[in-house]
């Protein structure tokens, strides 16, 4: 017990301040990058979600051959659900038929926090677009 005593034994087995001042401004800096790394891949994440809600409504929209009222209602309820703000859904709802090509526009708004530097945030807003055109596969006799 009196070997861990000693002052030999004490000063080649801790950290002397200088190098616990330096991990910590590591671990600061490691914790900085990591926040900003995640905060740019936040609305990257949330357009793949969107495009896949979008997606889904396509192919309903090409079997039916338009947009009824209550879908368009849960598609905007979907993108809202998400975090999306103010969709806007634009698309052809006369009577399509077989072959022909619409256009379906959503644009939305996504508002958050990003950090700027080590001690501020602040509010940006994103629009993200879907548009994509396609062709009506609705037979009708």
């Amino acid at each position: 017990m009196a070997k861990y005593c000693t002052n030999q034994y004490l000063s080649n087995n801790i950290m002397d301040v200088s190098s616990i001042l330096t991990m910590s401004l590591v671990l600061i800096i490691l914790l900085v990058f990591i926040v900003f790394a995640l905060e740019l891949m936040i609305p990257i994440q949330l357009k793949f979600e969107m495009n896949g809600i979008c997606r889904g409504y396509i192919y309903k929209i090409e079997s039916n051959g338009k947009l009824s009222e209550e879908e368009s209602d849960n598609l905007k309820a979907s993108l809202e659900a998400i975090g999306l703000k103010s969709p806007s859904i634009v698309t052809d709802n006369t009577g399509n038929k077989f072959g022909d090509k619409v256009t379906l526009s959503i644009t939305c708004e996504y508002t958050h926090d990003r950090l700027i530097n080590l001690y501020h945030r602040s509010g940006e807003t994103l629009e993200l677009s879907y548009e994509r055109t396609y062709f009506i596969r609705k037979i009708e006799n």
